[in-house]
């Protein structure tokens, strides 16, 4: 009794290089989710100017999510999963059966989802309000504000990440039952197989593109379907606008084409000196390119200050 929790436990402590970036992202999705669909029904939201049609965009941008989460998780498992091949195939050969093993998955399906899903609603129900009462005093609104937790939301957060997860876990199934202990074994050292949908993915993604070029040429006279690349007239736009269409489209073109070009991992472009000076600043950007993309802003408002005055 209990064994099947500890092993669970176990793997996932013994492996937590590769399962901590999953739960954070599972954590991370969740909050996001939580948050938008908070804002969504809002009580707030509705007394100010606009407010409809942001209620109607957090509304939208929370099935963009919950699209995407379901994408996001599914390949983060997958490789989480392939890591795992060898281990899974030593169980089956020291003497655990398939069932075995699938209980272990399942215990851990159940620890993870149980615990992201638990801290990304805590957070998400925190970092809602926070905005809320950011909103209310960017605004300078005197509206009474009271904290409250959006029952709907929590319930549709909690079904949805469920279902993923319980998904996810149906996969693995799938996969653990399509194998044998020998292919497992050998599995981690093997290139990725390029998938057998990519050219669906492919033709899905130049439908995407054609349709978000097609929503470029008119405009519509509401304005809170500019997510999507349906735009009003006299609709301004930033210089990072980038709507889900085309840009949905690009993603899936460069999923499908990175997943067959680069299936075994290798660069296709020819080797270079790693000791020239250009190559090495280029390397160093590389690998340093979140805090670079994070100073370049405030380094170029302060010297453009300091320039022009």
């Amino acid at each position: 009794r209990g064994f099947y929790p500890r092993l669970a436990w176990t793997g996932m402590k013994q492996n937590r290089r590769l399962y901590l970036p999953y739960l954070l992202t599972c954590t991370g999705v969740t909050a996001v989710f939580y948050i938008l669909m908070g804002l969504s029904v809002s009580s707030v939201l509705p007394q100010m100017s606009g407010g409809r049609s942001t209620a109607l965009i957090m509304s939208l941008g929370s099935m963009v999510i919950a699209f995407f989460a379901l994408i996001f998780l599914f390949y983060t498992h997958s490789f989480l999963i392939r890591r795992r091949s060898r281990e899974f195939g030593l169980y089956n050969v020291l003497g655990m059966g398939k069932g075995n093993i699938a209980r272990v998955l399942l215990w851990e399906t159940l620890l993870s989802c149980g615990a992201t899903t638990l801290i990304g609603l805590a957070l998400g129900i925190l970092l809602s309000k926070l905005a809320e009462a950011a909103l209310l005093n960017l605004l300078h609104l005197q509206i009474a504000y009271t904290f409250t937790v959006s029952i709907p939301s929590l319930l549709l957060t909690l079904g949805l990440f469920a279902a993923i997860h319980a998904l996810i876990f149906l996969r693995s199934l799938w996969e653990l039952h399509r194998v044998s202990a020998v292919a497992l074994l050998r599995s981690e050292s093997v290139g990725e197989k390029p998938p057998r949908a990519r050219w669906a993915l492919a033709v899905l993604g130049v439908g995407f593109v054609a349709l978000g070029v097609w929503f470029e040429s008119f405009r519509i006279p509401v304005n809170f379907l500019f997510p999507l690349g349906l735009r009003a007239q006299g609709f301004y736009c930033g210089g990072d606008y980038f709507p889900l269409l085309p840009g949905f489209g690009w993603f899936l073109l460069g999923a499908v084409i990175g997943r067959t070009a680069y299936r075994k991992k290798q660069s296709l472009l020819p080797r270079v000196n790693a000791a020239n000076p250009v190559i090495r600043f280029f390397s160093f950007c590389g690998r340093h390119s979140l805090l670079i993309y994070m100073l370049h802003q405030p380094v170029l408002t302060i010297g453009t200050i300091l320039i022009f005055g």
